[in-house]
């Protein structure tokens, strides 16, 4: 992003009398309230986010604490071009250092501490694997180039073994991405084409897995959690073991319309009335 679009846009009309549900206290639904806040000038008490865990997060929640350890349900392949995280961590406080950002302190934590593997995988009980040499075949590499200059559409119902040669996912390629990826090679090679094209930039430290972000703990400690008590210290409503059963909708001069939502928690079910 261009320092000259780094602009407060104006209010949109009525913003005042709007107000916002959003269903789910994942990331995206985290974000989407601290964007109407901060961006498009929504009243912070007019935002109501519904989960119905107990804790928020998605699938970036975590349980655990310090002395017995933790649990979280699986950890992003973060690199510096997600934009749209980065500014959004760029707007939330640290709960460990004041004055810092989340996307300061993630910043630190990649200087002081940068990923890269020594033991990058094991082989034969524990020995180093050795991913010297070329990353695959030479017929391999052009089936790779091949494979992201082919549309979808042709390779459809087709696996990863069918495209590649029989050596291919044996190649130092192949065992340290799917493994950083959980591949197959039974997996869609749609699949497989897509993930490359996403971590392209990487594969360049992929033996080492350089290149690869870490947030200073856990990414529910380090991003989830600042987030929420941030949008609760502004004013963002959370109601947690509350689940929305249905939704109710009319059609008017073309357009489908929310009118109403059902939800579901401890005080029983009831009808959260909308306007347009």
């Amino acid at each position: 992003m261009r320092n000259y679009d780094r602009i407060n846009a104006l209010p949109p009309k009525d913003i005042g009398n709007k107000s916002a549900h959003i269903i789910g206290g994942g990331i995206a639904g985290l974000a989407a309230a601290a964007f109407l806040v901060t961006d498009a000038s929504m009243s912070p008490n007019h935002v109501t986010i519904y989960e119905t865990l107990p804790v928020l997060g998605g699938s970036m929640d975590a349980a655990g604490d310090a002395a017995h350890g933790y649990t979280s349900r699986g950890e992003r392949e973060l690199e510096a071009y997600m934009e749209c995280l980065w500014y959004l961590c760029g707007k939330v406080p640290s709960l460990q250092t004041p004055g810092l950002t989340i996307l300061d302190e993630t910043h630190q934590a990649n200087i002081r501490e940068p990923i890269y593997s020594h033991y990058r995988l094991m082989e034969k009980q524990g020995q180093l694997y050795d991913y010297t040499g070329p990353l695959m075949s030479r017929h391999d590499a052009k089936k790779m180039q091949e494979l992201l200059m082919t549309p979808e559409e042709k390779i459809e119902m087709k696996t990863a073994a069918e495209w590649f040669s029989p050596e291919f996912t044996h190649s130092v390629f192949w065992n340290c991405w799917s493994t950083m990826l959980a591949f197959r090679d039974y997996h869609s090679l749609i699949e497989v084409k897509r993930y490359v094209a996403r971590f392209l930039m990487t594969i360049g430290g992929l033996t080492h897995l350089s290149g690869i972000l870490h947030t200073e703990y856990n990414e529910f400690d380090s991003i989830i959690k600042p987030l929420h008590v941030w949008l609760k210290s502004l004013g963002v409503r959370f109601l947690v073991g509350a689940t929305i059963t249905d939704i109710s909708l009319c059609d008017a001069d073309g357009e489908t319309i929310v009118t109403g939502l059902m939800v579901d928690d401890a005080s029983g079910r009831r009808q959260i009335d909308l306007t347009r």
